[in-house]
């Protein structure tokens, strides 16, 4: 919980030297990307202009461009200026989006993009933040068939927006924010071709494919009914694989093949051999997060509670493997009839939801 909540000390910093500079007319509004370094997990500030390209995610100044940044360590972004849109009218949908009128934020952005004439770079992010904020009014619902509905509109309108968009750093975001609500309506195989398409997309750096590849063969396997293509598809990118990665494919892997046929006991032991010989967070968040789908294929719910219960409350760096837990834990609370305790877990899905909407 102390990450989320500086993480959104962050977001509310940005978001307030953003509005600073627009009262008093400085010359030039650049982006400002606030996002974890990879060497150290320390927090930095980039400012400039953040683009995504084949090169990387990396914010330029001019024609220099910053170090490339993975896009799971991007922990917010506060937009500068966007060409053919006054300041005044995206200070006006900031105000209103950060006390929660979102209706309203949304409506600004909206009639912005009716504007004629604008480049594609802005009538891309007025369109990204128009269907964010659709995401983040359905997700103030509370659970039921007006949710569900609103949901799958919602996942609708960012396939949409994802098959359109071709390129842009937006592409991420709503990539996490469409697979997101697919994984929780239970579209498993729907959010694996959502991060699928983006694995694909020659306007990614590989890091960013790479990594949506990665994601497609997790939700391969929560499916439960695709474990060969998982398993084919991990050992294609095992061939190049190296540092984390190649231990995250590999229990990947190991997790696939092992997860029909009662081999699900061989294949935890394998998977913590694999954690015994790393540090790395990520690595081991991957670990848990596949025994404890393993314990589910062998019917051992309780088990598989105590897997997911560590990345939430230890190994919780990693917002999509979080929210992915916390599904899992409400899932395994309603199998043992404990009311209680889903009460208090689709609570914190719901609080939760915003730290994937950054």
């Amino acid at each position: 919980m102390k990450r989320v909540c500086v993480r959104g000390m962050v977001s509310l910093g940005l978001f307030m030297g953003l509005c600073y500079s627009l009262a008093y007319g400085q010359p030039q509004i650049f982006d400002k990307v606030v996002y974890r370094d990879a060497k150290d997990g320390s927090t930095k500030t980039a400012e400039g202009l953040l683009k995504a390209s084949v090169a990387g995610f990396q914010v330029f100044r001019g024609e220099k461009a910053g170090e490339p940044i993975h896009p799971k360590n991007i922990l917010a972004v506060a937009i500068g200026d966007l060409p053919g849109v006054e300041r005044s009218s995206i200070r006006s949908a900031l105000t209103k989006e950060a006390n929660g009128e979102y209706e309203a934020a949304r409506a600004i952005y909206r009639q912005l993009n009716g504007k004629p004439g604008l480049d594609e770079r802005t009538k891309r992010h007025l369109e990204f933040k128009e269907l964010l904020l659709t995401n983040k009014i359905a997700d103030n619902l509370p659970p039921g068939p007006e949710w569900e509905k609103q949901a799958d509109k919602v996942i609708r309108d960012w396939t949409t927006f994802l098959l359109t968009q071709q390129s842009g750093w937006e592409l991420w975001p709503a990539t996490v924010a469409c697979a997101r609500l697919q994984i929780e309506r239970g579209l498993y195989e729907d959010a694996a071709r959502t991060w699928n398409r983006l694995s694909k997309n020659a306007n990614m750096p590989p890091d960013a494919k790479l990594e949506a590849a990665i994601q497609e063969i997790d939700l391969l396997i929560r499916a439960k009914t695709a474990y060969s293509t998982a398993s084919a598809n991990a050992a294609t990118l095992l061939k190049t694989a190296t540092g984390a990665n190649k231990d995250r494919l590999t229990i990947y892997e190991v997790a696939a093949t092992h997860a029909s046929g009662n081999k699900a006991g061989q294949g935890i032991a394998k998977i913590r051999d694999i954690m015994k010989a790393t540090k790395d967070p990520l690595v081991h968040a991957t670990g848990f997060a596949m025994i404890g789908e393993l314990y589910l294929t062998d019917n051992k719910p309780r088990e598989a509670q105590w897997e997911f219960l560590m990345i939430e409350n230890v190994l919780n760096q990693d917002r999509e493997e979080v929210f992915k837990a916390l599904l899992r834990l409400v899932h395994i609370f309603e199998r043992q009839q404990d009311d209680e305790k889903v009460r208090k877990y689709r609570d914190r899905i719901r609080q939760y939801r915003d730290n994937l909407l950054e």
